[in-house]
């Protein structure tokens, strides 16, 4: 039976084992404290909006990531925490991961499915249809059982024409010896350019791609050029100008109409 000296030392070893695992403990909740804090700052930068992002972090206090700790210490934290779950951080990385390899797979499948259609095309398009046969094949002794066909959509080179117009002058033939016959002629017919040589089939199409395909005129002079055909750039801004002039109408009238209006909007962008 142990003595009462006995008991009181066992007491006081005792309280000094309570006491080191009180410091152990305190230590290791100030430990987890700053763990917190960090982890708070990580996700406000992973995750957060951009004003959180900017905000000054809680704590500017440097701090380990591995802190050294001796044997008994990391022997008493295994056998006194519970086991860790995998943090929201990880569970949000690997569902993002996901996501994204879903994404890239939907787009990949839906790339292949618009590759396999067919081109919408208008039903009067015309359709040119050039047939094959095998080397040897005689109409006599052969029979076709079946056809493969391969369809694209192709483009002519455009194509250029000379349009004369030719006006008859002539006269009734009562009058023919009398000195002064009466002569009849067609009138001009109207033209965009009543003196240049640029019919107005070629000014419209010069115009829809300066202003509706954005082709600038020295561009087209150089397309022209390619078909054989020289003509300036000085020419077709000349055509482009009287073209323009014949459309005055149209403007003003907008104009009339837009000052009609009883509340009108001003633009105030410099020229």
């Amino acid at each position: 039976m142990k003595t009462i000296q006995e008991y009181i030392e066992l007491l006081a070893a005792r309280n000094e084992q309570i006491r080191e695992l009180q410091e152990r403990i305190s230590g290791l909740e100030a430990e987890l404290d700053k763990r917190e804090i960090e982890l708070r700052n990580l996700k406000r930068m992973h995750f957060g909006q951009s004003s959180e992002k900017r905000k000054k972090p809680e704590s500017l206090e440097p701090m380990p990531l591995f802190p050294e700790y001796d044997e008994a210490t990391v022997e008493a934290i295994d056998n006194t925490l519970p086991p860790i779950a995998p943090s929201e951080i990880v569970n949000a990385i690997e569902e993002e991961t996901k996501q994204r390899k879903a994404k890239k797979k939907t787009e990949q499948k839906s790339k292949q499915q618009r590759e396999r259609r067919t081109l919408r095309l208008p039903d009067n398009l015309e359709r040119e249809v050039v047939t094959l046969y095998p080397d040897g094949y005689d109409s006599d002794k052969m029979e076709i059982i079946g056809k493969d066909s391969t369809i694209t959509l192709e483009r002519r080179t455009q194509e250029y024409y000379l349009k004369e117009v030719v006006r008859v002058i002539c006269i009734n033939k009562s009058e023919k010896g009398s000195t002064r016959p009466r002569v009849m002629q067609h009138p001009l017919l109207p033209r965009i350019s009543e003196h240049g040589y640029l019919g107005d089939s070629m000014i419209v199409n010069i115009l829809v791609d300066k202003f509706c395909h954005h082709l600038p005129e020295y561009r087209q002079a150089k397309i022209f050029r390619e078909h054989g055909l020289d003509i300036p750039t000085s020419t077709i801004n000349r055509a482009v100008h009287q073209a323009i002039d014949k459309l005055y109408p149209i403007y003003y009238a907008q104009m009339k109409a837009v000052l009609r209006s009883p509340y009108v909007h001003m633009d105030e962008t410099e020229a």
